[in-house]
């Protein structure tokens, strides 16, 4: 079913209330996004890159040639709907390859704080994900972009454990019968997008693969550990493994 209104569309109408085109913002086929904005703005410091004008304003975009190979990042906004808004309009511009790096909640005893998790496949408990896929499915990251992660992670000595997720919007009603029965289904951990931006990538044909570092810990006591040094480390160490292999990851955006 065709859109009344669509990324593209709502961009064209934007860009050229500031006398500009989609062309003009210039977003690069590989988008690397986070909700650790703190790691967002230690790029900007490192690199001097400046945001984009005129981008709208759910999200903060900044472009950047990283050993001359151009690369987007952008500060994503909490909750499906908006993740999903930004997404879509990072599509409408001809990015490809979208990376998300962010926080979840473990369910497992064997996965504390600190730890890093890639997840391959995501319950799906928010509502965004059901404009794109009507069945009820698990959305599933891009196998092609995992597989290169993984071994990218391994390559590079970072550990990690690719594992099914759980999504929800209700981050205040992640009921306690809810955490104990997926935790003895395997379930990794609980957040609040990467289902719908996976269904969108998998609607729209594009790859994306979202990192996960957990942020709390739920299968006993509650443990928040958020805004910390230790979390701050963990996403600072993917950034800097995937730059370091982004002359692989454009290579593999390329290829498709």
């Amino acid at each position: 079913m065709e859109e009344k209104i669509n990324a593209e569309m709502f961009l064209k109408y934007f860009s050229s209330v500031h006398g500009l085109s989609i062309e003009d913002y210039n977003i690069s086929p590989v988008v690397i996004g986070s909700w650790d904005h703190k790691l967002i703005d230690s790029i900007v410091s490192e690199f001097g890159v400046t945001p984009l004008e005129h981008w709208t304003k759910n999200s903060v975009v900044y472009n950047y040639r990283y050993n001359d190979i151009p690369i987007t990042f952008v500060k994503l906004p909490v909750g499906a709907p908006s993740a999903v808004s930004t997404l879509e309009q990072l599509i409408a511009c001809g990015a490809k390859t979208f990376i998300g790096i962010g926080f979840a909640g473990s369910l497992q005893p064997n996965i504390p704080v600190g730890s890093i998790i890639i997840a391959d496949k995501c319950i799906r408990e928010e509502g965004t994900s059901y404009h794109y896929l009507r069945d009820s499915s698990d959305s599933r990251a891009s196998e092609k972009l995992l597989e290169l992660l993984q071994k990218i992670f391994k390559n590079e000595k970072l550990n990690s454990i690719a594992g099914r997720i759980w999504t929800t919007d209700a981050i205040f009603r992640e009921l306690k019968s809810k955490i104990i029965n997926y935790g003895k289904c395997g379930v990794l951990a609980v957040e609040m997008e990467t289902a719908a931006m996976y269904a969108v990538a998998r609607y729209r044909g594009i790859d994306i693969c979202n990192v996960l570092v957990i942020s709390d810990e739920l299968w006993d006591q509650w443990n928040p550990q958020f805004g910390t040094q230790k979390l701050g480390k963990c996403t600072s160490k993917i950034k800097n493994v995937l730059l370091n292999n982004i002359k692989v990851i454009s290579q593999f955006t390329d290829t498709k």
